[in-house]
């Protein structure tokens, strides 16, 4: 979801947000298709990075809003946490950088609760 990470990883073909992927489809849908890729570059033996996949409250609110083309349909914070259990539940997630979220903290909580990216690994 929104992160200031994003303009730097986005340059990358193989990069997916997360966010877009779900205001182009229902969330069941959505959700699916970044498992797939995910499962689809491992078994290519590629790298995976994650961030930031538990929205902040302001970007779940944006997803939401964008979702009006499906009345109904409503993400919350647990949806996400979800899917993180998930990726916990079949790979290994290994800290690889931790940095500051500025859309997740105001700015005068600056370096006070760090975001971390974790690299999705097949379990050994």
């Amino acid at each position: 979801t929104e992160s200031g990470l994003d303009m730097i990883v986005s340059r990358d073909d193989n990069h997916v947000d997360v966010k877009d992927v779900l205001r182009r489809t229902s969330g069941d849908e959505g959700f699916r298709l970044v498992r797939a890729t995910i499962d689809a570059q491992i078994a290519r033996g590629r790298r995976v990075f994650v961030y930031n996949l538990v929205p902040s409250p302001y970007t779940l609110f944006q997803i939401n809003h964008a979702l009006v083309r499906r009345p109904g349909e409503r993400f919350t914070t647990a949806d996400f946490e979800a899917v993180v259990a998930d990726l916990r539940q079949r790979y290994a997630l290994r800290a690889a950088l931790t940095y500051w979220e500025e859309g997740k903290e105001p700015l005068y909580l600056f370096g006070e609760r760090f975001e971390t990216v974790w690299q999705v690994v097949p379990r050994s």
